[in-house]
């Protein structure tokens, strides 16, 4: 049977039918000159700096939010940006340092961009300006991370390459410092990895403790601290690990508690302080810790509101911020978390909008991006 539809009745279907698809599908515009809504992708990977803050969605664009004065934001501008942007396209993985920013393209391609004062871009010596767009450092990489100054990257052989400020020198451009790596962490002025075998090995300052080998002495080549581990996490003088049994353990400076034991006393070696864990993440005087049933975790400094739990108070032990979650990040005093329902919250310090909420107001819950 064929239906016939006089010219405006035909009209105000359409009508209908393009009010009822804007509210049917997750958008984010609905343009009334575009002749089809447009579909937000979920944000799929996060990674946060001092002052701002990178995303990465499903299709593989790169978004950024927050201080842009060194460049790192990667737009081609330095003004600072309160909600995202995209840079780019087919990323793979990111890391935000403390002004610098590193991208790992599809095919190993390794990208840096933003503050260069200690060569942490890996640009040589012939270039040692800030850059606000993406330049490639070099190719055949799997893995990245990006320390306050310096640099860290593995390539698909395994090897372990650092740049940057690495004790006290600046170094230009990627030097070998290992081999047999899969993981990766970057803390302010500290180094962690975890080799293939599952041993947990540190390097660099150790002034808190954050080195983990009993003692407070700087180690400018990486030493062994344990085995059995899975995932890592660098603070800012303090570090986190997690063992393949789920328990959680945690090292260095705890003047704010960001150790979670109860104190404010700095350990210079890992101490457990749970178990059942799934992900971990490490601020600057904070910490983060997803529950293998999605229940987030927070404690350490808060006069930032970056523990999220609805107050500024600092927490010596873990206190609930929420449910549901399957992926966190920390910078330096704001977090980021991605729920189970592909949303992206953040919350805590957010002076140059590296929270990404369209304002510059800290947050001590979380809100919605």
């Amino acid at each position: 049977m064929m239906v016939v539809i006089d010219k405006k009745m035909k009209n105000l279907f359409s009508a209908y039918t393009f009010v009822i698809l804007c509210s049917l599908v997750l958008i984010s515009g609905c343009d009334p000159n575009e002749t089809t809504p447009i579909v937000t992708v979920p944000f799929t990977v996060i990674s946060g700096g001092d002052a701002h803050s990178l995303a990465l969605k499903k299709d593989g664009t790169l978004w950024a939010w927050g201080l842009n004065y060194y460049g790192g934001l990667g737009d081609n501008t330095n003004e600072d940006k309160n909600y995202p942007v995209q840079i780019g396209s087919e990323y793979e993985q990111i890391s935000a340092g403390y002004v610098h920013s590193l991208g790992l393209k599809k095919g190993g391609t390794l990208w840096a961009w933003g503050n260069n004062e200690y060569g942490q871009l890996g640009l040589g010596n012939e270039i040692i300006s800030n850059q606000n767009t993406p330049q490639q450092v070099g190719f055949d990489f799997k893995t990245i991370a990006a320390g306050a100054f310096h640099s860290l990257a593995i390539k698909t052989d395994g090897t372990l390459w650092m740049w940057g400020l690495i004790g006290g020198t600046r170094v230009n451009l990627p030097k070998q410092v290992g081999s047999a790596f899969k993981a990766i962490a970057g803390g302010y002025y500290h180094s962690l990895g975890l080799k293939t075998d599952g041993t947990l090995w540190a390097w660099g300052d150790n002034s808190g403790g954050q080195i983990g080998d009993g003692t407070n002495e700087i180690r400018l080549d990486p030493v062994q601290i344990g085995s059995g581990f899975v995932s890592i996490a660098a603070g800012e003088f303090h570090s986190m690990a997690l063992k393949t049994d789920g328990t959680l353990w945690v090292w260095g400076w705890n003047d704010y508690g960001q150790l979670g034991d109860g104190s404010t006393e700095h350990k210079n070696s890992p101490m457990q302080i749970g178990s059942d864990f799934s992900a971990i993440a490490a601020g600057s005087g904070h910490s983060l810790a997803l529950k293998t049933d999605g229940t987030l975790l927070a404690w350490g400094r808060n006069d930032a509101g970056q523990l999220g739990d609805g107050t500024n108070l600092d927490k010596l032990v873990p206190v609930i911020v929420g449910s549901n979650y399957e992926t966190i990040a920390s910078g330096y005093y704001q977090c980021l978390a991605i729920k189970t329902d592909h949303t992206l919250w953040t919350w805590g310090w957010n002076e140059y909008g590296q929270l990404g909420d369209k304002t510059n107001e800290n947050r001590n819950t979380p809100v919605k991006i």
